[in-house]
């Protein structure tokens, strides 16, 4: 879906949307057939006056088809939002967890989300260089090691996951959009990372939110269950534990969450936790 579909789709679907008394969206996505990276532009465009959360449908790591379902029927190539209207409190945020490696390197050729040349080498070459024996399992493993992406030197860094590779032309292809010239770093990570970043933000968010009981909506990146393995269930009782029982926890694995900051607008993120927690106001 090209950038001008996506912003005309918004614009037409936001017609059903009254702005009185909107209080936040949730945003679901193809994993495939939408630029996730368009779509977070265009929703700061059209809603920046409300906080925006949401995800990119997953395929676990078998990236072979993903879509997403409305009024009953799943669709390739659909976006769908969800609007929360009332007397509503809502607090939001992202976790991380992961460290950068490596040498930076500059994104020397590379259209929309596909990555040609870093440092003028070829991607995959790279990548392979710095897997080794991993790289025979290109492209699941290297959810494993995301990227680090500034557009300039002074910008906020956003990590961006691998989704696939082409030998043909030695290119890398990623959940969001890669800027030619942007600067770029491997990132790694370890359980302890993941768990204790998804402690501190959702003690944080915790604090600010307020209320004891609620629903906690978190859309979590499909590399970091990879790197959790058997203990991802310890990410869900982390949050249990500290919302207490009075929240209701739901949401899914994904290709990428949106998330949004006043300062920012809405953005895509990878290998990210994003929570938003919704209580009524009494």
């Amino acid at each position: 879906m090209s950038s001008a579909k996506i912003a005309d789709e918004i614009q037409e679907a936001l017609k059903d949307f009254p702005k009185e008394h909107l209080r936040h969206c949730f945003i679901v996505c193809d994993g495939f057939d939408v630029n996730a990276t368009d779509l977070a532009q265009s929703l700061s465009l059209h809603v920046n006056e409300i906080s925006i959360t949401g995800g990119v449908a997953g395929d676990a790591n078998r990236f072979a088809k993903t879509g997403t379902m409305f009024n009953g029927k799943t669709k390739k190539n659909q976006i769908v939002i969800v609007g929360f209207y009332g007397a509503l409190h809502i607090t939001s945020g992202f976790s991380t967890g992961w460290t950068e490696f490596g040498a930076e390197r500059r994104v020397t050729r590379s259209f929309k989300n596909t990555v040609y040349e870093l440092d003028h080498e070829p991607a995959l070459d790279i990548y392979e260089r710095y897997l080794g024996e991993q790289a025979q399992e290109l492209p699941s493993s290297g959810l494993r090691f995301p990227l680090s992406i500034r557009k300039t030197a002074d910008d906020y860094p956003i990590i961006r996951t691998l989704l696939g590779i082409n030998r043909d032309d030695h290119s890398l292809t990623f959940a969001g959009d890669m800027p030619e010239a942007s600067f770029a770093r491997l990132m790694k990570t370890n359980i302890d990372s993941l768990l204790e970043s998804t402690q501190e933000r959702i003690s944080l968010l915790k604090n600010q939110h307020k209320k004891n009981k609620g629903l906690c909506l978190v859309v979590s990146c499909v590399g970091r269950r990879l790197v959790l393995d058997q203990i991802s269930e310890e990410e869900l009782e982390l949050l249990a534990a500290e919302l207490g029982s009075g929240f209701n926890i739901s949401g899914f694995y994904s290709y990428g969450e949106f998330a949004s900051s006043k300062l920012q607008g809405c953005q895509l993120h990878n290998q990210t936790s994003t929570i938003t927690l919704i209580s009524e106001d009494e």
